[in-house]
């Protein structure tokens, strides 16, 4: 009885889920760990070793780990994502080029992230939430992504009737699936 009072108070311990890569194969190691885990591990509390080093403070090595696989991840040559311009948003390109199950794995590291309540690199448009939540988009969710398509929709619009009639102007709607 002792020892259970003994215990009030105290804030129970949550599952560690120790991940040990290597730096210069971070991506591998790191799918290849995700890919051998149980469901039940990713709802722990995360600590990432880096191979041969030793950290002092395990939350810079989360910093890192979480900044450099999400980088990796969302770079275009990767495949997962397209960007026609590094300072706009990341989209997911026409044809894919990366497996499914990338995919997946890039939305399990989002989710360890939001679990451990960490940043993650996740450089989408807010268009990408919209449709996440049933919202509709709009002509300024496009702009972030292409601003110079935007803006000549935008052009366009904002003209006059007999003007746009004069640009004579034909669209072709493709089908991207």
């Amino acid at each position: 009885m002792m020892n259970r009072m003994q215990g009030i108070g105290e804030t129970p311990r949550i599952p560690l889920l120790h991940l040990k890569v290597r730096r210069d194969h971070l991506l591998e190691d790191t799918l290849h760990k995700l890919s051998i885990m149980e469901d039940c591990d990713l709802r722990k509390e995360l600590l990432v070793e880096f191979h041969g080093e030793t950290s002092v403070d395990p939350r810079s090595a989360l910093t890192e780990f979480f900044l450099n696989v999400g980088e990796k991840m969302v770079h275009p040559d990767y495949g997962l994502f397209a960007c026609t311009d590094p300072m706009l948003p990341v989209w997911f390109p026409s044809h894919a080029l990366a497996e499914k199950k990338k995919y997946y794995y890039y939305g399990v590291l989002c989710g360890l992230a939001i679990f451990n309540q960490w940043v993650m690199y996740m450089p989408f448009p807010l268009a990408l939430f919209k449709k996440l939540l049933g919202k509709k988009t709009t002509l300024d969710d496009l702009k972030e992504l292409q601003r110079t398509l935007g803006k000549s929709l935008q052009i366009i619009l904002d003209a006059k009737d007999d003007a746009v009639e004069a640009l004579e102007l034909y669209f072709t709607v493709r089908n991207w699936s």
